[in-house]
């Protein structure tokens, strides 16, 4: 089943989206209409994707524009991208499923089936996807779904549990996920190992050491620090929400918010952190000296933040919408060719374009556009569909060229691979058993002139035979043992 955004699109579009020019940090710059309850980005492009109770906005985070609006049912929540940024999980709270969205299609997929109503989503590596159970009234576990099958895994705790709803992140690399709940007292944070099928905590904090009553889970986009916002704050040192280092879960500083801390976020490099304790401000943080740098004026308290991947536009929902604000910037996480502009948002990201100037507005920047009046070109868009198949080319040849050489060799060429050959000394082109041994290197460990092999089969290939052909003796002077007397070793089964 697959079904098409509606022409809601057009509703949306048709909205005023007026970008100020020459905006400051703090300046509200657009807004979109519909109370937003989970954001989410993409690694491998520009798109920002944000859940309503009723749909999916795709979001373009260059242009400030909505590229579409994908009609879900069931209260969307938690959002999640895949690893190769193709699909889209959506945990939805009034439904026992996980909705999924091709991404460069923008059409909805058959859904992922749920033993319990989700309320938040991440994706691992390997198919692997988890999810939390959304305000379900008894202590349960995480979910792990299988993404590849469609199917449901295993439900996990090692001591950690979900009661009204909880919090997932999962780092850069898809090798960890961090989860806290949400509303319960003590706080909960817990960190496991995702990299293999089993999920392994590896961290959870000491009872009560976090405070109580968790609000909101961020964790930096360079996977170096996780802050987990409580309306009580974190520890004994008031109101705050601590800075903890995930390579040892220690605590290296916090931000002195006030009460009560709830959303909390950060530029990709980490270095400005954004949070909400009141009505009316954003908090802006320097987070290497926890220092408080400014604060954004604000009609209302935002609910949920996020910043894009070049830390210039600052999203907030608010009730009834979600606004945009200029924010403070940030270091590029991916710069390939040294503009100052991530790669995933950069309008030339192998040529150097720093302003980003994009004379016929076609999305691709004057300095690689070959006709930069003309939006659109044939000729300069073919041009770049190569480029792009071409990085494609590479990647995938150089993907390939890891798993080839990570392939374990066969130095005597006879199907069996060195590291479990029994004889790695095997002559070319004979014939081996499963352990890769030729009958001769077999019986060479065995010594005397009788050898029995009644039953033996040298290379089970010839199941239920008395006598099977392998132990016909070759050589004179040697005999074979009748049936039913002891056998020696000497290719026995």
């Amino acid at each position: 089943m697959k079904q098409r955004a509606t022409g809601l699109v057009a509703a949306f579009l048709a909205a005023g989206f007026a970008v100020q020019a020459g905006a400051s940090p703090g300046d509200l710059i657009t807004s979109f209409s519909g109370t937003v309850y989970g954001l989410a980005l993409n690694p491998n492009n520009a798109q920002l994707y944000a859940s309503t109770d009723t749909s999916v906005l795709v979001i373009d985070t260059v242009s400030l524009r909505l590229v579409a609006s994908i009609p879900v049912s069931g209260a969307p929540r938690g959002l999640a991208v895949s690893p190769d940024g193709t699909r889209l999980y959506v945990a939805t709270t009034n439904t026992t499923r996980l909705v999924v969205l091709d991404i460069p299609s923008l059409t909805l997929l058959d859904p992922i089936p749920l033993p319990y109503a989700a309320y938040d989503v991440e994706a691992g590596n390997g198919g692997r996807l988890y999810a939390t159970p959304g305000n379900i009234g008894s202590y349960r576990g995480i979910m792990q779904i299988d993404a590849t099958t469609g199917s449901f895994v295993r439900e996990f705790t090692e001591g950690v549990f979900v009661y009204y709803s909880g919090l997932l992140e999962i780092s850069p690399d898809r090798n960890f996920l961090y989860f806290a709940n949400r509303f319960l007292s003590p706080g909960t944070l817990a960190k496991f190992d995702v990299s293999a099928d089993m999920p392994v905590k590896v961290y959870q904090n000491p009872h009560a050491s976090l405070g109580s009553n968790g609000q909101d889970l961020w964790l930096t986009p360079t996977g170096e620090y996780v802050y987990y916002a409580v309306g009580s704050g974190n520890g004994t040192y008031g109101y705050v929400i601590a800075r903890i280092r995930t390579f040892d879960m220690t605590v290296r500083g916090a931000l002195l918010t006030g009460p009560y801390p709830r959303e909390i976020t950060t530029s990709p490099d980490g270095a400005f952190a954004y949070a909400v304790h009141a009505s009316g401000h954003i908090d802006v943080w320097d987070t290497e000296t926890q220092t408080q740098l400014t604060q954004y004026a604000t009609s209302g308290e935002a609910t949920e933040l996020i910043v894009d991947r070049s830390g210039n536009h600052l999203f907030a929902s608010f009730p009834g919408g979600l606004r945009v604000y200029e924010a403070e910037g940030s270091a590029p996480l991916v710069d390939e060719d040294d503009d100052g502009v991530d790669d995933a948002v950069d309008n030339c990201p192998g040529v150097s374009n720093p302003g980003q100037e994009d004379a016929d507005q076609d999305d691709l920047g004057d300095a690689c556009d070959e006709f930069p009046d003309e939006a659109n070109h044939d000729l300069a868009m073919c041009r770049l569909d190569l480029d792009a198949a071409t990085a494609d080319l590479a990647s995938c040849t150089g993907e390939l060229t890891i798993c080839l050489d990570a392939v374990p060799g066969d130095a005597d060429g006879d199907g069996e691979i060195d590291p479990t050959d029994a004889c790695p000394g095997t002559p070319p082109g004979g014939p081996v058993d499963e352990a890769g041994c030729s009958r001769e290197q077999f019986c060479a460990r065995f010594t005397g002139d009788t050898l029995t092999c009644a039953r033996s089969d040298w290379r089970n290939d010839e199941p239920g035979a008395v006598n099977p052909g392998d132990c016909r003796p070759e050589q004179p002077g040697r005999s074979w043992l009748p049936l039913g007397k002891e056998p020696t070793p000497c290719l026995a089964d």
